[in-house]
């Protein structure tokens, strides 16, 4: 075997493996965003503890793949696409800008059900308000007026949801 045709397996093979580790890591932040975007908040808790040592782990192991790779400058861009991903992985979880997202794209959902249920309307449950999925609806009275409760959880286990107040209600 000449050194010339091992020198492209040897570049074929660190190529594979910094594709591999770029693949898992946008896999592992498209984990992250969908689980905080659906508030899935014991899910995302248990994807931070065990996702992050697995994304140092494969940024570490790209890093080396890049290097042995022998890419020069002109691929320095495959690099800081590494570390965008891992930057957005730890930016979810201090931040909840997926969830904060999910209820911003939501909110006119939402609204149209509370609506309905201060009209009196009982809609059938559960019911899909954007992002959501809500299993049960309740009004409570509070000063100024009516509270409409909107429950993702039945209320049975525990109150999760979203409350509409009148100002000043609650």
């Amino acid at each position: 075997m000449t050194t010339e045709s091992r020198l492209g397996s040897s570049d074929t093979f660190w190529r594979r493996v910094f594709q591999c580790c770029q693949g898992l890591l946008i896999g592992l932040v498209c984990i992250a965003f969908l689980a905080d975007f659906f508030a899935k908040s014991i899910f995302s808790l248990d994807l931070l503890a065990l996702g992050f040592p697995t994304a140092l782990l494969l940024l570490a192991v790209a890093v080396v793949a890049w290097v042995c790779r022998g890419a020069g400058r002109r691929r320095w861009y495959q690099l800081a696409l590494l570390l965008v991903w891992l930057i957005l992985f730890l930016g979810i979880y201090p931040t909840s800008w997926p969830m904060r997202l999910s209820f911003a794209a939501s909110t006119p959902a939402l609204d149209r059900l509370a609506e309905q249920v201060a009209a009196g309307q009982t809609p059938s449950l559960p019911a899909r308000a954007g992002a959501y999925l809500i299993r049960a609806v309740e009004t409570r009275p509070v000063t100024g007026g009516v509270a409409i409760c909107l429950w993702t959880a039945p209320p049975e286990r525990h109150h999760t949801g979203f409350v509409q107040s009148p100002v000043g209600g609650m």
